[in-house]
């Protein structure tokens, strides 16, 4: 009876109900650990109330005035963290709270798409459960100043949404809206430079036809292609010294290093891994526990489902847009390797392994006559989640450990902003300031000179850890 109440109710209803509780489960295992967590690194001088003068030259300038940051056009930003700035000042819990909310619904937001795309509630349901014990949602739930980041994705989801329902129906409103979102989430993070080729892979997708619609399609899509260019050239000018890419016959190179693939290939394998990305060069006994069995029933999974779902009938182009939006969204990566860039392309490849997960289900139920087969489908489904649940919960916790106001890293960072950056003349609260000095002061933090006791104990209350915050 229950299970046809939850059919029975709106498609939203059941997002926005999936995406809460499974929220609610991860905030039972993990995130308890960062709801006081306090102001850090970053946070100290980037979430507060800017000067009306200091949001107007983002706009023709470099976006955060004392050039600590990485140099950068981006104005939307600095509207995002002057807003929570201003109105939750140093509440730092009803700032977490919010920061919650922008979590939950960019989930909603992306099921959407994905219901929009064809997938059903099982999958949306497995979908929500695997993305929370990702390593990167608590990346960016873990750092406060990374609600810039989901404030992002939110921006580019809602373009995104907004484009398949012009799709549908259109409707010219939901098209110059596309654009509009679009426009914010670029001028946010440049990031979304790959937002206008993920709505061209879109087309294709609705279309299966792209190429015999060329001249139509570009003209679709251009607005986008133009709001990247604008700000391209806008970055140029306003900030010239900032890293460009340069072009010659031997080499591309962005900001004078030659661009390179590792960062990119990392990035793809650490989308697939809730785990983390995995390498015999970092050892961890519990991720390495969890990554065989991962892996091994994702590739057992396809077997069998090309195998008896007869998947080789589905057109080539499906698989080529999906390679593709993951090369996409993991571009970025390719000249600054960010291990806390990398949650759309997390959203892609975890909505990939559900809908290989309901197709398990799918021929369990289809051959119940086969009882190997549905032993079979049995072990691969409990390892999935087993191992995907578990290896994203333990690598999770290492991270939030990472950020802990007491890990060597975060100390360190922390006096970096405190001894060194502030003669700057940072503009940290000052209630915010003295609270961060007197934290590092009972640490024996009196100064840049005392960080090199950190690891000779200068305090109980130190803990070194696993991983550095930025590992992937």
């Amino acid at each position: 009876m229950n299970l046809i109440k939850i059919n029975n109710i709106s498609i939203f209803s059941y997002i926005v109900l999936v995406s809460s509780l499974t929220f609610l489960l991860w905030y039972l295992f993990l995130g308890f650990e960062v709801i006081n967590q306090p102001f850090i690194w970053d946070d100290l001088h980037l979430i507060r109330p800017f000067t009306l003068a200091e949001i107007l030259n983002s706009w023709t300038g470099n976006w955060e005035s004392s050039g600590i940051e990485t140099l950068s056009y981006r104005p939307i930003a600095i509207l995002f963290y002057n807003f929570i700035g201003t109105i939750f000042g140093e509440n730092i819990i009803f700032l977490r709270i919010f920061i919650f909310l922008l979590m939950i619904g960019l989930i909603v937001q992306f099921n959407l798409i994905l219901f929009k795309l064809g997938l059903n509630r099982i999958q949306i349901f497995i979908f929500s459960i695997l993305i929370v014990f990702t390593k990167i949602y608590s990346t960016l739930l873990s750092w406060a100043v990374l609600s810039g980041l989901i404030f992002c994705y939110i921006l580019a989801l809602s373009s995104i949404f907004l484009f398949l329902k012009w799709l549908d129906n259109k409707e010219n409103k939901y098209y110059f809206f596309s654009i509009f979102f679009s426009f914010l989430s670029i001028f946010t993070r440049e990031e979304m430079y790959v937002l206008p080729g993920i709505m061209v892979l879109l087309l294709i997708y609705k279309q299966k036809k792209y190429f015999m619609n060329f001249n139509k399609n570009l003209l679709i899509t251009l607005p986008f292609f133009l709001i990247v260019l604008g700000h391209l050239l806008l970055r140029k000018v306003f900030v010239a010294e900032a890293a460009h890419f340069d072009f010659s016959l031997d080499a591309i190179k962005f900001g004078g290093e030659v661009i390179g693939f590792g960062n990119l290939s990392k990035s793809i394998k650490a989308s697939f891994l809730p785990m983390g990305y995995w390498t015999s060069k970092n050892f961890y006994f519990l991720q390495t526990l969890t990554f065989f069995p991962w892996i091994l029933s994702i590739i057992i999974s396809i077997i069998i489902s090309i195998k008896f779902l007869k998947l080789t009938n589905l057109k080539s182009i499906d698989t080529v847009i999906f390679i593709s939006a993951i090369f996409l969204l993991c571009l970025p990566n390719i000249t600054t390797e960010r291990s806390f860039g990398i949650m759309m392309p997390v959203l892609l490849s975890t909505s990939f392994i559900s809908v290989l997960i309901s197709n398990i289900l799918k021929i369990k139920n289809n051959y119940t006559d086969r009882k190997v087969l549905n032993t079979i489908c049995n072990v691969i489904i409990i390892l999935t989640f087993i191992s995907g649940i578990s290896g994203g919960y333990f690598r999770s916790l290492e991270h939030i450990k990472s950020m802990n106001v007491y890990s060597t890293h975060i100390i360190y960072y922390d006096s970096v902003f405190i001894y060194k950056h502030a003669e700057k003349k940072l503009k940290i609260p000052k209630s915010r300031y003295n609270k961060k000095v007197i934290h590092l002061e009972s640490l024996n933090i009196f100064n840049m000179n005392d960080i090199n006791n950190i690891s000779k104990g200068s305090s109980k209350k130190i803990k070194n850890t696993k991983f550095k915050p930025l590992s992937f």
